[in-house]
């Protein structure tokens, strides 16, 4: 038997996604898997998003989500394109 591999496909979390995770997460007692099915995201991209991006704080606010994935963003393909 042969299983057909697929290439792994990933999109990151858009702002009104992030905005939604911040409400659920501070307005709401859901489970992260509960999140995850609310958004329609797997939990392990939830708990990655809250882990990544918290602040010196601890907590998470989605706008500063937002701004350290753009750099990431920006700093990997500067990476890429000087190689």
């Amino acid at each position: 038997t042969s299983t057909k591999q697929y290439p792994i496909s990933y999109t990151q979390l858009s702002t009104a996604e992030r905005n939604r995770l911040y409400e659920l997460k501070t307005t709401t007692s859901l489970s992260l898997r509960a999140i995850g099915r609310e958004l329609g995201r797997d939990v392990s991209t939830i708990a990655r998003e809250l882990g990544r991006t918290r602040g010196e704080e601890g907590y998470y606010l989605p706008d500063r989500a937002q701004q350290r994935m753009q750099k990431r963003r920006q700093q990997s393909k500067t990476a890429f394109s000087q190689v």
